[in-house]
């Protein structure tokens, strides 16, 4: 079991592949941590996903554009997903079963495309 990422810094590259970032504060100080690792599994052929509202995907683009992701490219390729679709809530709660479902369903759908991961 890993502990919890509490700053950036803690963001590698050799950080297991499914991370959750749990944070106080500003989210706008992890986003560079957070572009670094996309751009990396992106390199090592994972499907990478960014999910949140979109008022934070817009935020974080000009973190990955600034970390060298072209996202029109990555995202037309398949390779970045960048959502804020709200299928994991039932009635506008979370269902951990929706959630767990999605992410299978991704993986599965990443590993059939050729992908190492997602």
């Amino acid at each position: 079991m890993h502990s919890a990422l509490t700053t950036p810094t803690e963001i590698t590259a050799s950080t297991p592949r499914h991370q959750c970032l749990i944070y106080k504060g500003s989210p706008a100080t992890h986003f560079s941590g957070l572009s670094a690792v996309i751009r990396q599994k992106l390199t090592e052929n994972y499907r990478c996903l960014y999910f949140n509202t979109s008022a934070m995907i817009a935020a974080m683009r000009p973190y990955l554009l600034a970390a060298g992701i072209d996202i029109t490219q990555e995202v037309e390729r398949g390779r970045l997903v960048l959502s804020s679709n709200p299928t994991h809530l039932t009635d506008g709660h979370f269902s951990i079963d929706r959630m767990l479902g999605m992410l299978e369903e991704g993986l599965n759908q990443a590993l059939q495309d050729g992908h190492a991961g997602f």
